[in-house]
C-alpha cells in the first residue's frame, strides 16, 4: 500500500518518504511548511472495517486526540484527503521520533 511518493503533498504536509506498509494503512515521514518532521498515517477508508470506525471515523484518530500524556506519541493533525486515485482516505500526523520501529526492537531481543 505505498500510496504517498517522496515530494507528495497532503494538506501542507510534504512526504519525505515510506516507512511501513500495514493492513489497512501506509506510513511516513513527512514535514511541514516549516521543514519539520512529522509522522503520518494514512488510511484507507475502502478497506478500513466498521469495527475499527466510530461514527464513521477511524478509532485511532478520534482517541488519539482525546490522549493527552507524556508517554504517548502527541497527535499533532489529522483530516480526510481523496487522492490522485479517486479514494478517500483519513490521516493523522504525530509527533516524529527518530529511532527503530518497537517491532524491529521487540524482534531484535527474541
Amino acid at each position: 500500500m505505498v500510496i504517498l511518493n517522496p515530494n507528495d503533498v497532503v494538506d501542507g504536509y510534504t512526504v519525505e518518504c515510506f516507512i511501513k506498509k500495514g493492513i489497512y494503512n501506509g506510513t511516513y515521514r513527512v514535514a511541514d511548511k516549516d521543514g519539520v518532521s512529522y509522522f503520518m498515517k494514512l488510511y484507507d477508508l475502502e478497506i478500513v472495517p466498521d469495527s475499527m470506525k466510530e461514527n464513521g471515523e477511524v478509532r485511532e484518530i478520534a482517541y488519539s486526540r482525546k490522549v493527552n500524556n507524556e508517554y504517548v506519541i502527541s497527535h499533532h493533525a489529522d483530516g480526510h484527503v481523496t487522492l490522485s486515485d479517486g479514494r478517500e482516505y483519513s490521516y493523522i500526523v504525530t509527533r516524529f521520533f527518530k529511532g527503530k520501529l518497537l517491532n524491529a526492537v521487540h524482534q531484535s531481543a527474541s
